[in-house]
């Protein structure tokens, strides 16, 4: 890494620790032990300090910036490691940036696509049509007449992203460090999920895929509606799409002024976000009101697909059978599934799980699965997870967010709408799929298979092991867990005990020269045994000082 970049990265690390100190959150910073090494004093705003610890979260991410917004934006889909009302107001985070120059986005679809502007494009307008903080879209016309939309990403931010993930990652291995009781997340496995997240979004290739698969996903469909990507006029930094002029989901007026009918629209629109989730497994992540479009004949276009979760056969099987056993109350069965799809970060107390278990159950038992809202169980489901140490799949959370943001814009559409008694078809197919005969046979195969090759591989294993044994080589790996504060203050504890021994020989062997009273001497004391006398005064007053400042006496 260059000086330059260090230099860089530690001017913004002091922005963002300032940012904690004047939002109210300076207290982490002291923990993390770099109050002193790189924060001014600051002072937390007054109008702040009637505002709530989660208000003041959200606007502090807003004015860190795209990464922080992004962030805070996927924090927000993760009711397993954060409180509501921080869920709910994290919801709220805003893209607040201004438009690029048009001199700019010409220079970017060049480097992109490696041709000018006038080249690609028969018109091309220089106002953007929407701005974010990853990108901003501009309306276009191709030569074959085709009337498009361009997603041109914002410069330099990459490298913004970038040198913040690292500060970011550097900050989660800091907590590991400083934190001496165990958090109830990965700090540094959730920054390593973001980064995985955020780099699928800004290669703007992906979205091009996500958009071509959703297409063959539904194609024939005669409701839904996905955009068509023009291949080359996109890259990993533009992407050219079909332009679908519609009316957002959430405007009302101009849906009941067009004559459009409110229920189909819930019908329609709840009706392909459960088949992306339960049949297909590929799904669009994010349906708020500002990425669905409703079109002539009560239609539903999807727009925006930067971001998508995905859920194997063997997961959605299992989520529609959590539902059922619910309903049943059947808590062993309902056990096994969510454990199944859940991470342990440390050992599961069986007893006082299934008592939470048996109480969250307690609030649907007797209804019927039609009054059950997927959305709200699920995330219920996780928070119960969260008091456990288990750790679900992204994924997961993307559907529960998901499925309650679709409840949302059904329930605008049509009061009386039900996502549970929609959903409730899809459920049954996917369990109908699931036992089969077809599908019985098909995992009766898989399994054999698996015992074969499980029985082929045996005799060789345990051969190695016994050699290994033997010949007196067998290694077993030891990982100590929770250690890395203990060798800190082991360490910290040695060099204060040196730096006291060196104190200690400094002044008695200065005593020792003062009263021999030997060589040249300043006073009437002599000059060598007066220097170790100032230097075991300086050191001891450096160490007092350390001591304090470390906030251990």
């Amino acid at each position: 890494m260059s000086l330059r970049q260090n230099i860089e990265d530690v001017f913004r690390l002091r922005q963002i620790l300032q940012a904690l100190a004047v939002y109210g959150f300076g207290r982490f910073a002291a923990r993390l032990d770099l109050e002193r090494r790189f924060m001014r004093r600051a002072a937390e705003k007054s109008e702040l300090k009637a505002m709530s610890d989660a208000v003041r979260l959200r606007l502090m991410l807003e004015e860190l910036g795209p990464t922080f917004i992004k962030f805070g934006q996927m924090l927000s889909m993760r009711p397993d490691i954060l409180p509501y009302d921080v869920i709910t107001e994290l919801e709220k985070l805003q893209d607040q940036v201004p438009a690029f120059d048009y001199a700019i986005v010409r220079e970017e679809i060049s480097r992109g696509l490696g041709r000018a502007v006038e080249e690609l494009f028969r018109s091309f307008t220089p106002e953007p049509a929407a701005c974010a903080s990853l990108s901003q879209v501009h309306r276009a016309e191709l030569f074959s007449g085709e009337r498009v939309m361009v997603k041109v990403q914002r410069p330099g931010i990459e490298r913004i992203i970038r040198d913040d993930l690292d500060i970011l990652s550097r900050l989660a291995r800091l907590s590991r460090r400083y934190f001496p009781r165990p958090l109830p997340f990965d700090p540094a496995g959730l920054v390593a999920e973001f980064e995985s997240a955020i780099a699928r979004e800004i290669d703007f290739a992906n979205e091009a895929d996500a958009m071509e698969k959703f297409s063959r996903q539904f194609s024939g469909d005669e409701i839904v509606v996905i955009p068509r990507v023009y291949r080359a006029f996109s890259g990993k930094r533009v992407v050219t799409m079909e332009l679908i002029s519609g009316i957002k989901i959430s405007d009302i007026a101009a849906i009941e002024k067009a004559g459009l009918d409110r229920r189909k629209i819930a019908y329609n629109g709840s009706g392909a976000i459960l088949r992306q989730i339960f049949l297909n497994g590929f799904f669009h992540a994010d349906p708020h009101p500002g990425n669905m479009l409703v079109l002539s004949g009560n239609r539903i276009a999807f727009i925006d697909f930067g971001m998508v979760g995905r859920l194997t056969r063997e997961m959605r099987a299992r989520l529609a059978d959590m539902l059922i056993f619910i309903v049943r109350k059947n808590i062993h069965e309902l056990r096994e599934s969510f454990l199944s799809l859940a991470t342990a970060r440390e050992a599961v107390n069986n007893s006082l799980f299934d008592y939470d278990l048996e109480d969250f159950v307690e609030r649907y038992h007797g209804l019927p699965l039609k009054e059950i809202n997927p959305g709200l169980a699920l995330s219920g489901l996780f928070n119960l997870a969260a008091r456990h140490s288990l750790i679900f799949p992204s994924d997961l959370l993307l559907l529960s967010k998901a499925l309650i943001t679709a409840e949302e814009v059904g329930r605008k559409m049509d009061p009386d709408f039900s996502m549970t008694a929609r959903a409730t078809p899809f459920i049954e197919q996917v369990r109908k799929e699931r036992y089969s005969a077809e599908a019985m046979i098909a995992g009766g195969r898989r399994l054999a298979t698996s015992l074969l090759r499980f029985a082929g591989m045996l005799p060789r294993e345990l051969g190695e092991i016994l050699h290994k044994i033997k010949q007196g080589t067998l290694k077993i790996e030891f990982e100590h867990m929770g250690l890395e504060n203990l060798t800190g203050e082991i360490d910290r504890a040695s060099n204060r005990l040196s730096f006291s021994l060196i104190i200690a020989g400094l002044v008695v062997s200065s005593s020792v020269i003062v009263h021999a009273n030997r060589g040249p001497t300043y006073f009437g004391l002599p000059l060598l045994g007066l220097a170790g006398y100032i230097a075991a005064f300086a050191l001891g007053i450096w160490l007092i000082i350390s001591i304090i400042r470390s906030g251990h006496l």
